[in-house]
Parts: structure tokens; C-alpha cells; sequence
């Protein structure tokens, strides 16, 4: 009597417990499933590719299809070696608000960011205010850059739309 007792009490947990697995796997699958995303605490985040590029004094007034970029040989370019102690870890840069954001992309030197935009190793456009002189330091160790050879942009980006202005 007392094994089916026990019997009895081990098929009702059971059964609980896989009605409280399927309840929490529809909860997970519904919309309002919400989980803060964590940043780090230096403030630096990644943010996703931007899409498509533009190159004229202001955006109202170029197109991708008709800008000419500049080549990457134009731009300021760094090493970056893992193995290396020498190696400078942080990459600052400086930069004149001329828009709604200012933007930073990190290629390859492997990349040309003309045929390729999205072989972007970082890219990040941030909120500033018009004429604000901006000096930014990035963990180049947070990038999660492989060794070699990098180059970097600076331009400008308004409220809608794509990056313009590179330097």
C-alpha cells in the first residue's frame, strides 16, 4: 500500500513538473519574454552595420551609387599584434560633431570598405551636438580584432539614412 502511495505521489510531481517546463517553454516563445542586454561598463557597445554608404558634403544630397569615396590608403591605419606586450591596446580618436551622430568603422586593411562594407570589424554611430569636439578612446582588445593590419573612419551621420563625409 505504501509503494503505491509513493508511486502515486512521484507520477503528480512529475506530472507538475512537466507542466511547468511546457508553461515556461510558451512563456519564452511569447513576446513578452524580455531579457535586459548587458553592456559592459566602460559604455562601449557594438552596434550593427550600417546599411549601404554615402559620400557627399550632406546626405540630403548624395547617393552611394553616385559618390566617389575616397580609397582606404586615405585613411589613418594602425597594428594591432595579440602576442605582442608593446602592442597599444587603445585606439583614440578625435573627431568635430557635423551632424546628428559622428560615426566610427574599423576595417581590415585586407577590406576595401567600398566593395565590401559589411567586412566592418566595428561600426558605431553615436548621438552628439552640433560643433561638439569629441576625443573617444576604443579598446581595441574589446573589438576582438585578430592580428594585423587595420584602418579606421570617421563620418558624419543625420537622423535617417547612412554615413556620409568620410575621413
Amino acid at each position: 500500500m505504501r509503494d503505491q502511495i509513493i508511486g502515486k505521489i512521484y507520477k503528480i510531481i512529475g506530472l507538475i513538473l512537466m507542466i511547468l517546463i511546457l508553461a515556461l517553454i510558451f512563456w519564452l516563445r511569447s513576446d513578452r519574454a524580455s531579457f535586459p542586454t548587458t553592456q559592459p561598463e566602460s559604455g562601449f557597445q557594438l552596434a550593427p552595420l550600417s546599411p549601404g554608404f554615402s559620400n557627399g558634403s550632406t546626405p540630403e544630397n548624395s547617393t552611394s551609387s553616385t559618390a566617389i569615396l575616397p580609397p582606404p590608403s586615405q585613411f589613418s591605419y594602425f597594428n594591432y599584434d595579440l602576442a605582442s606586450l608593446n602592442t597599444k591596446n587603445t585606439l583614440s580618436i578625435e573627431i568635430k560633431c557635423q551632424a546628428a551622430y559622428y560615426t566610427i568603422l574599423v576595417f581590415s586593411s585586407k577590406d576595401d570598405y567600398r566593395e565590401n562594407p559589411a567586412a566592418a570589424r566595428f561600426n558605431q554611430a553615436t548621438p552628439c551636438r552640433l560643433g561638439e569636439e569629441i576625443k573617444r578612446s576604443l579598446d581595441l582588445k574589446e573589438l576582438n580584432l585578430t592580428a594585423g593590419r587595420y584602418y579606421y573612419i570617421r563620418a558624419d551621420q543625420g537622423q535617417a539614412g547612412s554615413w556620409y563625409n568620410a575621413r
